[in-house]
């Protein structure tokens, strides 16, 4: 599994990391980079209405040796990509097989999973065997729907990322700033572990659960659950596990023990 990190990270974290990305505003100093890390992949996040200069894109994979590739949600450029023989991948998250195929043959290098196909990786791992997945952990949702919670979301705790290995290529932090990207990359990759609320760690999860509470199976469950609990109404191991690691839970069952004062 490799690690991306943000071009604004601090020269530590950019050695740890095997892809470096960019926002396009900051996109000058590619060049820069190229030469102080030449065996890094240089990605390049296009999210804007800016137009682009396929020219200067051409430079920056030259410069890289073809180690260069546009992060986008857009797909009117795609094509432009193609013509311009840009490397690219599709940044938003994969839901449906219909949508999987499609971003396949359209050349996306990478995918990034959405629910439920987050939840069925060893089918994935087996009808699509070459297919690079891009994980980001800490998110439970980010598609802008409202929902009561995420626990039936596609995040993944500190101590299971490696359960991951086998499926995914890549791993990154989305829409934070450079600090806590540290203190996650600090977390998630070379502590791997978490004892606190996950509602600290997870964006999105809504939901009350202290890590260090919760087994391994808690992963192991949801690798191949497929769902369940959304689609047929039939598990609900998560919100059970999560409820008995709820802290205020803990708390009034402990005061629940201790003896009463009758004086």
């Amino acid at each position: 599994m490799k690690l991306c990190v943000s071009a604004r990270q601090e020269r530590k974290y950019l050695n740890w990391a095997e892809q470096i990305i960019f926002e396009y505003r900051d996109r000058n100093a590619i060049p820069d980079f190229i030469e102080k890390y030449p065996d890094k992949t240089i990605i390049l996040n296009y999210f804007d209405f800016e137009e682009i200069d396929w020219d200067e894109l051409q430079t920056y994979k030259i410069l890289s040796h073809d180690n260069f590739l546009l992060a986008t949600n857009d797909l009117d450029i795609i094509s432009d990509c193609t013509d311009n023989q840009i490397n690219f991948y599709i940044a938003y998250p994969i839901s449906t097989y219909d949508e999987l195929i499609a971003v396949v043959n359209l050349g996306s290098k990478y995918v990034r999973l959405g629910a439920p196909l987050f939840f069925d990786l060893d089918n994935i791992h087996k009808f699509f065997p070459d297919l690079k997945i891009r994980l980001v952990p800490n998110i439970a949702y980010d598609d802008g729907y409202i929902r009561e919670n995420g626990v039936a979301g596609t995040w993944v705790r500190p101590e299971d990322i490696m359960m991951y290995d086998p499926y995914v290529d890549t791993i990154e932090f989305h829409d934070i700033d450079s600090h806590k990207e540290r203190a996650l990359i600090n977390i998630y990759w070379e502590n791997r572990a978490w004892p606190g609320s996950l509602n600290m760690l997870i964006t999105n999860l809504n939901y009350e659960g202290l890590n260090r509470l919760l087994p391994s199976m808690f992963t192991e469950t949801r690798l191949n659950c497929q769902q369940k609990c959304v689609s047929r109404k039939s598990c609900h191991a998560c919100f059970r596990l999560l409820h008995l690691a709820n802290k205020e839970r803990l708390l009034d069952y402990q005061q629940s023990l201790e003896p009463k004062n009758t004086d």
